[in-house]
């Protein structure tokens, strides 16, 4: 009997209708009587038909509610997600109330980032070619930002930078037929302080490898250690908000909403650890062309936002 009971106050709503609905289908096709020397059982040949339909829509409703709950993810927790001007946001709450990711849609190079931090991703090369090719984000934002005579000692600056941080870097060919080059490693972030309190710090950070025969790579693992680099010099700098664009979705060939959900996952596990309140606002830029949808559709960004921070948060 106490293994009923305690069955009974684990069970789900929808388990335990559907178990009820099994008892009274059951129990329709049973007639039961009293008689002088007590109760009597008999089986029918027909059910009772008004029993058997009331038992029978509460099976199914309790068979739609365990499938739901067993193939339909909603065992996974999700989080209360607001609508912003342009875009969705998560406010955390507790001991971290206070701090907030956001998802936004736009370029990032037209993003409003203050005083804060701008990430921006490249290669472990730290090549010339991931701050000239305006194709890419962080191309695009250093012509932005950094156009004409100032872009060439931003690139010289950043290069020294990654030299003076990995002294010993390994040795590899990134394209077929060219000689060896230095690889600085994934997860190497260098910091360009801001010349005045109203820019923000520019963080660039290798979020892919570049190989011959198999050519720029980026994967989970490469976002969470570029996430860990970032918000180590947010704490350093004393910097409490960050945007960013979605990393190594273009050449890094990761997929759009796996990208997505790894960066909002690994920032809503920063805010959570210890230390990680000094961290008060994420801004993720999904791109959005001019006239054109969001690479990632607002439904979709709402999910794995809440679903993302909702991981976290239990």
């Amino acid at each position: 009997m106490k293994e009923l009971l305690d069955w009974i106050t684990r069970a789900t709503p929808p388990r335990l209708l559907l178990v009820v609905g099994l008892v009274l289908l059951a129990g329709s096709f049973v007639d039961v009587g009293h008689a002088k020397d007590g109760w009597t059982l008999a089986m029918l040949g027909r059910p009772n038909l008004w029993l058997f339909g009331s038992a029978l829509g509460v099976t199914i409703v309790g068979f739609s509610g365990w499938w739901w709950e067993q193939y339909s993810g909603v065992w996974i927790t999700r989080t209360k997600v607001k609508k912003c001007e342009d875009g969705f946001v998560v406010e955390f709450s507790g001991d971290r109330s206070g701090s907030q990711i956001a998802v936004v849609f736009g370029r990032l190079e037209e993003i409003n980032a203050g005083p804060g931090v701008v990430a921006l991703p490249v290669n472990d090369l730290f090549e010339d070619e991931c701050f000239t090719d305006e194709k890419t984000v962080t191309g695009a934002y250093i012509a932005r930002h950094f156009n004409g005579a100032h872009r060439n000692p931003i690139i010289q600056k950043i290069q020294a930078g990654v030299q003076a941080q990995v002294t010993n870097p390994r040795m590899v060919v990134a394209e077929n037929g060219t000689p060896k080059r230095p690889a600085f490693g994934v997860g190497i972030a260098v910091p360009i302080v801001a010349n005045s309190s109203e820019e923000p710090c520019r963080i660039f950070v290798s979020v892919s490898t570049k190989r011959a025969d198999v050519g720029i790579h980026s994967e989970m693992a490469s976002l969470f250690l570029a996430v860990t680099s970032c918000v180590r010099i947010m704490a350093d700098k004393r910097i409490d908000s960050i945007a960013l664009p979605v990393f190594g979705t273009g050449k890094g060939g990761l997929g759009r909403e796996l990208a997505l959900m790894t960066l909002v996952t690994a920032f809503a596990d920063a805010i959570r650890r210890p230390g990680g309140q000094h961290i008060k606002t994420v801004k993720i830029v999904v791109f959005k062309p001019k006239d054109k949808p969001p690479e990632i559709a607002s439904a979709r960004v709402r999910r794995i936002l809440a679903t993302g921070v909702g991981m976290v948060e239990t």
